[in-house]
């Protein structure tokens, strides 16, 4: 399980921080936003509120 745990952590640090940064560089934070996410599919918003990333 710990070693699960670095693999995210360590995915999250190599991928989803320098995407964020070079989104928010060259001004296209909705992108990143996810306030401005929509759902078409049920499966995907009740996975997510599961998860506690939605309300």
């Amino acid at each position: 399980m710990v070693q699960l745990v670095n693999v995210f952590n360590f995915f999250f640090l190599l991928v989803v921080n320098p995407l964020a940064a070079i989104l928010l560089i060259i001004q296209r934070p909705t992108t990143i936003d996810a306030t401005h996410v929509t759902f078409d599919e049920l499966w995907n918003l009740n996975i997510l509120e599961f998860a506690g990333l939605v309300p």
